[in-house]
């Protein structure tokens, strides 16, 4: 198991090229943790100090960190970092398709309880962080497409992300 402490922060490597990650919480959700995706990526693995200096670009996920990390190099690059700067202090969405076509959205608070659900997103709604875990080659190609949160799918039946 790859359960990684909140407050850490990894590095994955593969082909060349590293990604990295701050995990904000626990386990939860079926084995994913919520994790700051930084969009800065590197040939050679960086410190710390140069991924945290100054507020990366990235995104809010749930990433299963257990799943094909087999296929990546991985780095513990620090722990107890203060996560205050990347806490989520907002609800989550997630886009559920309807049997017959059409969605709903679902409003999450941050335990994953369900808030409300509604047909279209409300103003402000746009950014939150989608709660439908993922992958780390998932987290890797929306990293290499700077990916944003309020990128949404708008296709029916194509996944809550552009992958």
């Amino acid at each position: 198991m790859a359960d990684f402490k909140k407050g850490t922060l990894i590095g994955i490597k593969k082909n060349d090229k590293c990604y990295y990650y701050l995990v904000l919480s626990e386990p939860m959700f079926f084995g994913c943790q919520w994790a700051y995706a930084f969009h800065q990526t590197s040939i050679h693995l960086l410190s710390q100090s140069e991924i945290l200096s100054g507020y990366g670009e990235g995104f809010h996920a749930l990433i299963d960190f257990n799943l094909q990390l087999d296929e990546f190099d991985v780095y513990k690059i620090g722990e107890g970092i203060n996560i205050e700067p990347y806490r989520m202090d907002m609800n989550s969405k997630v886009r559920i398709d309807q049997p017959g076509g059409g969605h709903e959205w679902y409003i999450f608070n941050q335990k994953l309880q369900i808030l409300r659900k509604q047909k279209t997103l409300k103003s402000g709604q746009m950014n939150l962080p989608i709660a439908s875990g993922m992958t780390c080659v998932d987290a890797k190609q929306l990293i290499d497409k700077k990916w944003r949160t309020e990128q949404i799918v708008e296709e029916e039946g194509q996944g809550q992300f552009p992958i």
